[in-house]
């Protein structure tokens, strides 16, 4: 085995390391304003969802997860006022899901806005290749 080989390994495991340091911190910000980091995912997923994707269902296919974990954090979001049900998708479909003034309140101190401002000191080569990369990782679980 070569010595870069080696070098670019131990850089790997050591990167991979720092991820999990971050992700760590990140979910353990994400208990903030007494939500849990899934009704704070949720409540970001609905922000951007349009259509036929916003629904539980939508939610649940994007993070990969199963349904009904998925409807009792909308359930939750629901009876605190922070997601309203908007209608029917179309004949037999799932029920459209929106976010409610409140909801948007609380998004306005969403706990990853300081992650955000972080990347976004990065120059653009480096978003895109951290995006590249973050997509990579996320497709390993499937």
């Amino acid at each position: 085995m070569n010595e870069p080989h080696v070098g670019a390994a131990k850089r790997a495991a050591a990167l991979a390391r720092l991820f999990e340091l971050a992700s760590r911190q990140m979910h353990a910000r994400a208990h903030a304003d007494g939500l849990y980091p899934a009704q704070w995912a949720a409540l970001r997923y609905f922000k951007n969802a349009s259509g036929a994707h916003a629904t539980t269902a939508g939610l649940a296919r994007y993070q990969g997860l199963a349904l009904g974990a998925v409807a009792r954090t909308v359930r939750t979001l629901v009876i605190h006022g922070c997601l309203r049900k908007a209608g029917s998708a179309g004949p037999g479909r799932a029920e459209i899901v929106k976010l409610t003034r409140t909801g948007e309140a609380l998004l306005q101190r969403d706990p990853l806005k300081p992650v955000a401002k972080a990347l976004h000191m990065l120059p653009a080569e480096a978003q895109d290749i951290l995006a590249d990369t973050l997509e990579k990782i996320i497709a390993l679980r499937a």
